[in-house]
């Protein structure tokens, strides 16, 4: 394993590894990052920004590391509208940009967001407010976010062939496949969706606090996994909803919408949520999650539903 320590300069030898240090985009390192000894290190805003372009490029589709060294806050970059990591925004399909292949490994840093794409997404497929887009047989392991994100739509005609969807997730959009392991959420969650009556019955919204949803049904004979995560751990996590689609969305304390195939596993989360319906349509709501699709529901197991005294395992 490599050790989480943070570098002050670009390149640092690491005796316990045997290896160097390399900050994300150092010159010369272009094919460093193949293992966890030889992981790039994220330690500013800066470096995040340029990995998060680089996945969503292409230039990182194959399975790589990273690890946080620093906590980092994004503040009011590009005033809130932040593309996520292996995400983008008004995409068609989810084969039209590139997702997260990688191991994240936050080492317990956090990353505060402020994440308001509210706006952007008129007549598309696919809208995404989160940290990470889509995680497709990656992980995100030891990883605090905190702060605000917020999600919001407008479809006016029913554009495509298939379901117009907002996400807005606490840490990722969605994880088709893969592991988010002891990661955590603290703040506020917003999902607001709008559609004409046209597109009322044909649209769809999921908010979730580690996800909005978990599990695809195009991935094929796959796992995932939510284990050992944290929503709420210093306050309980608001997550408001304004909407008038016919399908409700769909809210969770750990994901909105929930297919879980095989051995994939929803275990050991503890979850203090509060849901707002501010709209005025109805939502679906629940302690683990929003709306189950299919799969093995009794491998969502060991969750610990707070606050005490109401405490409750589920």
């Amino acid at each position: 394993m490599y050790l989480c320590v943070a570098v002050a300069a670009m390149l640092v030898f690491t005796a316990a590894s045997g290896a160097f240090a390399v900050v994300y985009g150092s010159a010369g390192y272009e094919n460093y990052g193949d293992s966890e000894e030889t992981a790039w290190e994220i330690d500013s805003l800066e470096t995040l920004v340029k990995f998060r372009d680089d996945v969503n490029s292409g230039k990182l589709d194959y399975e790589h590391y990273i690890k946080l060294t620093s906590d980092i806050d994004l503040g009011n970059y590009t005033g809130g509208q932040w593309t996520p990591i292996g995400g983008a925004q008004n995409a068609d399909t989810l084969l039209d940009f590139y997702h997260f292949k990688g191991h994240f490994d936050g080492c317990n840093h956090t990353i505060t967001v402020n994440i308001n794409v509210s706006g952007q997404g008129v007549d598309t497929r696919h809208h995404e407010a989160g940290l990470f887009g889509v995680i497709s047989g990656g992980s995100v392991r030891n990883l605090r976010v905190s702060g605000n994100v917020k999600g919001g739509a407008t479809y006016s005609t029913f554009k495509y062939n298939t379901d117009p969807t907002l996400y807005v997730g606490g840490v990722a959009c969605i994880l088709e496949y893969g592991t988010i392991d002891n990661c955590s959420f603290n703040g506020n969650i917003e999902l607001g969706v709008r559609s004409s009556t046209e597109c009322s019955s044909a649209c769809f919204a999921h908010a979730g606090g580690i996800v909005a949803e978990a599990g695809s049904f195009n991935a094929g004979p796959v796992t995932l996994y939510i284990n050992n995560c944290r929503v709420g751990s210093t306050a309980a996590a608001k997550i408001s909803v304004t909407s008038n689609i016919g399908h409700w969305p769909s809210v969770g304390g750990i994901a909105g919408s929930l297919f879980l195939p095989g051995d994939s596993t929803i275990s050991g989360n503890y979850v203090s949520t509060q849901f707002v319906n501010a709209g005025d349509g109805k939502i679906s709501s629940g302690d683990i999650y929003g709306a189950f699709s299919g799969g093995n529901e009794a491998n969502v197991y060991g969750n610990i539903v707070a606050p005490p005294p109401n405490q409750k395992i589920v």
